[in-house]
């Protein structure tokens, strides 16, 4: 009797150290040894939208070479895609900035809103690129030999920009209208619903964070969470990799979000304080203003970025990598500013 009483008091005491040293081991680690993940929500995928940022336009252009003047409708060029997340189910969603926001600032790591001079030239390039490579190929062979000492034409954004120059202080293009479009297209339909841009982050502080509202009622809307996550926590994310050529996210077709679970490993601040979290599940690009959800799928903010093995932020990769996302308390913020009704956890 004497053994089996000293034997069990032994495996009560490893039990105790094994508990112990887990509870440590997450308190120093912050990875939580308990956590199960969360499962992948047909709830949150719902309420994840596929976000494009794109212009249109009428564009009136003479072609020197040969001496006519035509008429190009720009449709839609899309310039950028991301993913949003509906908080009201009176249309309001959340996304990031940079997916809504001027794509050549973007590449220059600045978040800037698209100026008009931004949206006229996006629209006379669609033009030019259309024009070239339909109507008269010849025309940009012709005007880059003119300007520059190279022979080979190849359809690049320079070499379009260069064409766009050269044909404005000739004044042979003009826009006669321009607009930027940015369009949204819910979990398992193909139409695409116009969106207006309601506000968005301030730029000044790397607040990647915009409000877009589309006329529609009855969506399936997340809470957003008020607490501060803790490291460790378990979290899924939901977006729409890729980007908008992709045959996926065409007119016709349905978009059902991609998803990744993973932890919660660190908070992040920037040079101005605006808090940010790392976390352990892997994104790429398109993942951008999807939400971040914890276990009972209330939103704790949006990707932003992906992190490489060398933790840089990027805002655009193609690569599968960690990820980052900006604080739930921005997107309350935006919403409040805006008097838009969500549901707080």
């Amino acid at each position: 009797m004497g053994l089996i009483k000293t034997f069990l008091m032994l495996v009560v005491a490893l039990f105790i150290l094994t508990i112990t040293g887990l509870i440590i081991a997450e308190i120093l680690l912050g990875f939580s040894p308990f956590s199960q993940g969360v499962a992948y929500s047909t709830q949150a995928a719902s309420s994840t939208v596929y976000v494009q940022n794109g212009v249109s336009g009428v564009v009136t252009l003479t072609d020197p070479l040969q001496g006519k003047t035509v008429n190009i409708n720009i449709n839609y060029d899309p310039l950028d895609s991301g993913s949003g997340v509906i908080v009201s189910n009176n249309g309001y969603i959340i996304t990031a900035f940079h997916v809504i926001g001027d794509p050549t600032a973007v590449e220059n790591n600045q978040l800037e809103v698209m100026s008009s001079n931004d949206v006229l030239n996006y629209v006379e390039d669609a033009a030019v690129t259309s024009y070239i490579s339909q109507d008269d190929p010849q025309l940009g062979v012709e005007l880059l030999n003119n300007n520059t000492s190279n022979s080979n034409f190849q359809m690049n954004t320079n070499n379009i920009n260069t064409i766009v120059e050269l044909l404005n202080q000739e004044n042979l293009i003009k826009a006669d209208s321009y607009e930027q479009d940015i369009k949204v297209k819910l979990p398992s339909t193909t139409n695409y619903l116009n969106a207006s841009l309601v506000d968005v982050g301030d730029p000044n502080t790397d607040e990647d964070v915009a409000l877009l509202k589309i006329n529609a009622n009855n969506l399936p809307a997340l809470s957003i969470n008020s607490q501060q996550p803790t490291n460790g926590e378990s979290l899924r994310i939901y977006g729409y990799p890729g980007n908008s050529t992709q045959s996926q996210y065409d007119q016709n077709s349905t978009v059902i979000p991609s998803s990744s679970a993973g932890n919660l490993q660190s908070e992040v601040t920037n040079n101005f304080d605006t808090v940010y979290y790392e976390s352990s599940a892997t994104a790429t690009s398109g993942y951008s203003g999807g939400p971040v959800v914890d276990s009972q799928n209330n939103v704790l903010g949006i990707i932003i970025y992906s992190l490489g093995s060398d933790n840089g932020f990027r805002q655009n990769s193609n690569n599968t990598e960690s990820s980052a996302f900006l604080s739930s308390q921005y997107l309350i913020q935006i919403c409040n500013e805006n008097n838009v009704h969500i549901t707080e956890d």
